[in-house]
């Protein structure tokens, strides 16, 4: 079966994890072509005989001009839609969210095409409502559409997709960074990773501290990401033990941070998945998360972690400090999420769905 896995933007951090995660499980297994924009960083994480057709870069999250035409510019969608007929696939995939998608679709004509569909409901304050138009036509017009739980394929439905197009298929392990692992030994440090936007939850975060400085000893918390803080660093509290650090990771460091933290904290008032849980799990950490979106249903509901309402500070401050004192729980919640890491989030696993997803594709647009 030959697919072309294409991922019209593809920037740092956990996009490109995930899309070269995905394309390491697949080759091998079926006759893959990855068609992205040229990245040095792609030779970082790609497993060797992935094969890469370079595409014209269109623009994506974070270029100076973000206007529809730079994004969905037909003359450069054509050219690479060209690229991809010639490869003569059997099913394309859209790994990646982008404007292009639609145009990239109507291109390709009868082509069959899946779309991993990453947050079915947007999150508050990102993207223009044209974008979302256009990311809603992507999923309307594929015949396939991935999300990473049920939740979000019920969520999808309720929005006019099909439920029969629809495919759950669990976000991936993202166990590569533990090449950076070192055996740190675990530090009294609660985490909280990622990029530092509202919907992240980190003034409820924040709020928790101020609880948690009143009942803990030792501890720190640690804040850390890309981004604008200015936005939650009023709501920290004067205990002094909260450190942001508002720039963008390397590998190495997030890989540092995980190891030594001895709970991470995921308080979104918002969410779909979450990479960073992914990264927690790999390492065998023990996690709160909140009550949105997949992440329920990520940590096994509550299974692998615990789960708390979202936007409530007192209850996400009673969680870390019941786990924070309770080390057998952290080890068990632990073991439990570097289970699903190890199983049903494993690149194995991930790559069985996607082909068997594939195949049901094929044959029913034949």
């Amino acid at each position: 079966m030959r697919i072309a896995l294409v991922a019209l933007s593809c920037q740092n951090g956990g996009m490109l994890h995930y899309a070269t995660q995905l394309a390491n499980a697949l080759t091998g297994r079926c006759n893959l072509t990855w068609f992205t924009p040229p990245k040095s960083e792609l030779l970082d994480y790609l497993a060797p005989g992935v094969k890469v057709v370079p595409i014209l870069p269109l623009s994506f999250p974070g270029h100076p001009v973000r206007s529809a035409w730079t994004q969905a510019n037909p003359l450069r969608v054509g050219t690479i839609a060209l690229q991809i007929r010639l490869a003569r696939p059997d099913v394309v995939h859209m790994v990646t969210d982008h404007p292009s998608n639609p145009l990239l679709l109507a291109f390709l004509g009868s082509v069959p095409g899946l779309f991993t569909h990453h947050d079915p409901s947007g999150h508050p304050g990102e993207g223009a409502s044209w974008r979302s138009w256009l990311t809603h036509r992507t999923a309307r017009r594929c015949d396939r559409v991935v999300v990473h739980g049920e939740a979000l394929a019920a969520e999808l439905a309720t929005q006019g997709v099909d439920r029969g197009r629809i495919a759950v298929v669990p976000h991936g392990t993202y166990a590569f960074l533990r090449r950076h692992a070192a055996g740190r030994p675990e530090e009294p440090m609660i985490l909280c990773l990622g990029r530092l936007i509202r919907y992240k939850g980190l003034d409820v975060l924040c709020r928790a501290e101020r609880l948690l400085a009143e009942w803990l000893r030792d501890y720190r918390l640690v804040i850390a990401g890309e981004g604008d803080a200015s936005w939650f660093k009023p709501e920290i509290g004067p205990s002094g033990r909260v450190q942001v650090i508002d720039r963008y990771l390397s590998d190495a460091e997030v890989a540092a941070l995980v190891e030594a933290a001895r709970v991470v904290v995921l308080p979104y008032t918002q969410a779909s998945q979450s990479g960073v849980l992914a990264i927690a799990q790999a390492f065998g950490k023990a996690t709160v998360v909140t009550d949105v979106g997949g992440l329920p249903e990520g940590v096994g509901f509550g299974a692998a972690g615990v789960v708390v309402p979202a936007g409530d500070p007192a209850v996400l401050a009673e969680a870390i400090a019941g786990l924070w004192h309770d080390a057998p729980q952290r080890a068990r919640l632990g073991a439990a999420g570097r289970a699903i890491a190890e199983t049903a989030t494993s690149l194995d696993h991930i790559a069985t769905a996607h082909l068997d997803i594939y195949r049901q594709t094929v044959e029913a647009t034949a």
